[in-house]
């Protein structure tokens, strides 16, 4: 099973939209700054039928494309997150979609607002988890921050780590006698000097960076297991969504992430 985010920046690409979830089989699509999105030029595309539209009532910067053969099911919506059900044959799973704070447009400090998000997002994770009995979660979207943020690696936020051995070996933290569990983030497998994967977005920020590793992907210990691969996706049938080695904003100025499992 594929699935995939994708922060499209508002742009009118519906056929890129669609040939993307053909291209690369997506069994669900989750649209970011998609206000803009025309649902019925989409299915203009769809020409069979094969894919439906997740009622995500007045929510209109997102939008959740999925494929009619898989059960999904809406269990919360906030305005920076949804969470929902996704079922195979043999297994359930929480995903959480989410869009944090634009460190650039916020006017306010985007690094508080991050961490107050992103802990009421794991307060409703863990409701859901024990209401529809779900052990296995993934989290995915544009976090607005990177892997290495406080808001990512710290303990009372996501407590994530970026290396599988050491989440196996120790998938949770203890402080002051609370234990915390921690979440992996495959991103250090989905960067590539080789292949020009150096992140999902380009913008220059104080730190010096230029490419960001925005869009991302974190896994609890019991998705673990089903976990096959993330990456980045450059193209769209031999059309690179690069240009000059960094997003063509004409299409976007994020890259598409996708997780198998």
């Amino acid at each position: 099973m594929n699935i995939a985010s994708w922060n499209i920046n508002k742009k009118q690409i519906e056929d890129k939209v669609y040939n993307l979830i053909k291209f690369y089989k997506l069994d669900v699509l989750f649209l970011f700054e998609a206000q803009n999105f025309d649902k019925k030029k989409f299915s203009s595309f769809d020409s069979n039928k094969e894919y439906s539209f997740l009622n995500l009532a007045s929510h209109k910067n997102f939008v959740c494309i999925y494929s009619k053969v898989i059960n999904i099911n809406l269990k919360t919506r906030q305005s920076r997150y949804c969470c929902v059900e996704i079922s195979t044959t043999k297994r359930n799973f929480l995903f959480s979609f989410i869009h944090l704070e634009s460190q650039k447009s916020s006017s306010s400090d985007a690094k508080s607002c991050h961490e107050e998000t992103l802990r009421a997002l794991r307060k409703e994770i863990f409701e859901c988890k024990a209401k529809y009995n779900l052990k296995s979660y993934f989290i995915m979207g544009d976090m607005n921050c990177n892997p290495f943020d406080k808001e990512m690696i710290s303990f009372s936020d996501m407590n994530v780590t970026l290396f599988k051995r050491l989440f196996i070996k120790k998938p949770s933290l203890e402080h002051e006698k609370i234990k915390y569990d921690r979440l992996y983030n495959p991103i250090l497998t989905m960067l590539s000097e080789p292949d020009f994967l150096y992140g999902s977005y380009y913008h220059y920020n104080r730190c010096g960076l230029y490419w960001n590793a925005y869009d991302q992907i974190l896994i609890n210990r019991y998705a673990l297991s089903c976990f096959k691969e993330a990456k980045f996706l450059t193209s769209i049938e031999g059309q690179s969504l690069l240009k000059n080695l960094k997003p063509d904003a004409n299409i976007s100025d994020h890259l598409p992430v996708m997780v198998t499992i």
